[in-house]
């Protein structure tokens, strides 16, 4: 008899620690969200990865569908627990149910309403802090001398975030939030009436750093900002790539007629070595792929939607596709495998060389293509298929700009850094090689 009751037993206690986890998960599924964006947003803006911003994943049905379970269980609790205040728990059930709802939904929102609470509450307590810490004194004359100071650096600090597209402007303001209050308490240590100075000071750098202006400010100083900006002659296809990219107006970084530079090159740019010491790291032989180098890239796009790589194919004709498999790009009838594998392996050059997502777009100069002048078509590179679109010039801009942002303002600015320190001008080869041919001409006569 004790046989046969023992698996049974076994198997509820089973399912009863099943069902246990399961609603255990359920109840901290909030928390594990929350844990979730935030280690995915700090991810996002280190690996610079292309995340769409504005269109967050809304899974609607399965929070819905937690929220209904979650809520029927409760009632059931309350029926057979507390049927004297059974209305009220059914009515709080409800109300957690649908605050479940919109934590999981509308989390952006919530989460920003709780820190704008926090930012309410912020200001007694730096009047509490600067004024108990310091010099104890009248606690209401400067809560009402303070308060506003502090709910104005919060508001200041939230425009910010917007103007600065910030995925989830919630996690600026509550790390602003933070530092406010640290910087307050510790300088107010030492003096109470430089408190708010000097965390404005600090809020001033943070939303600098966050918003990539400590970078650009290096580039400016540096010298690096010219690199790209300008070129000396130009192909009739590329004057009509620059003309329509002067349609692209603010916002978007150009990088004209510019070169991938050799890494040994690029280490000695960034740890300051001399010019001759720079030009004998340069080796002798490299390969356009593995050290880096590669052909003079006609133009870099650096804007809120991507980095694009843009080349110019010249063509004289219509350009027409192959029947067969695969289907292969003719130009005047003949294949144009070449072209397109050079292409791609400058742009699979370029994503080693800057760890980035590059979209390659095939400007085609002088020549028709089917389907109203765009055209998607791949190439291989060393075995790596590499995805490109060829497209009409007159369509160049409206390419680059079409979709939503994928990179907030100081992501964009973390690229613009990082394109500057890998790529050259194009005729910076050709000056090197001059410097080094006057070197060689001078070591001959001095021996």
């Amino acid at each position: 008899m004790w046989d046969d009751e023992k698996p049974s037993a076994r198997s509820a206690l089973r399912k009863t620690g099943r069902f246990g986890l399961k609603f255990a998960r359920w109840i901290s599924s909030p928390v594990r969200s929350l844990v979730a964006d935030v280690r995915e947003s700090v991810h996002t803006e280190r690996a610079l990865r292309p995340v769409p911003i504005g269109q967050p994943r809304k899974r609607t049905a399965r929070a819905w569908t937690y929220a209904t379970v979650g809520v029927a269980v409760l009632i059931v609790l309350a029926f057979f627990n507390n049927r004297e205040f059974f209305a009220s728990a059914v009515i709080a059930a409800l109300a957690l149910g649908l605050m479940y709802v919109c934590w999981m939904l509308y989390r952006g929102i919530v989460s920003l309403l709780i820190v704008l609470v926090l930012w309410g509450a912020g200001g007694p307590l730096a009047a509490f802090i600067t004024t108990e810490i310091s010099a104890p004194g009248d606690f209401s004359a400067h809560l009402t001398s303070t308060m506003p100071l502090f709910w104005s650096t919060g508001a200041a600090v939230w425009l910010a975030a917007v103007l600065l597209r910030v995925r989830r402007p919630w996690m600026m303001l509550l790390a602003s939030w933070a530092l406010a209050l640290v910087t307050i308490m510790l300088v107010a240590i030492v003096s109470k009436d430089f408190a708010y100075y000097a965390a404005w000071l600090v809020l001033a750098v943070y939303v600098l750093w966050r918003g990539g202006w400590l970078l650009a400010a290096a580039d400016q100083f540096t010298g690096r900002a010219k690199v790209g900006a300008d070129y000396e002659e130009a192909t009739e296809g590329q004057y009509a790539l620059y003309r329509d990219l002067a349609k692209l107006g603010q916002g978007f970084e150009r990088f004209v007629q510019v070169k991938i530079a050799e890494p040994d090159k690029r280490a000695t740019e960034s740890d300051g070595d001399s010019e001759g010491e720079k030009e004998a790291k340069v080796p002798e032989k490299a390969d356009p792929v593995e050290n880096g180098t590669s052909q003079a890239l006609d133009a870099l796009i650096a804007g809120p939607t991507g980095l694009f790589y843009l080349a110019v194919l010249e063509a004289g004709n219509d350009i027409t596709v192959s029947a067969g498999r695969p289907r292969r790009v003719l130009v005047e009838g003949k294949p144009a495998d070449d072209q397109l594998r050079v292409i791609a392996q400058n742009a699979r050059a370029l994503a080693a060389a800057t760890e980035l997502e590059v979209v390659t777009l095939v400007m085609v100069h002088e020549g028709k293509l089917p389907n109203r002048g765009l055209l998607a078509t791949q190439s291989r590179a060393d075995g790596v298929v590499v995805e490109m679109t060829l497209l009409h010039a007159d369509l160049i801009a409206r390419r680059i700009k079409f979709g939503p942002p994928v990179y907030t303002v100081g992501q964009l600015r973390r690229i613009v850094h990082r394109l500057r320190k890998t790529v050259v001008s194009a005729d910076a080869d050709l000056t090197t090689s001059k410097k080094n041919e006057k070197t060689t001409k001078s070591a001959v006569k001095a021996s």
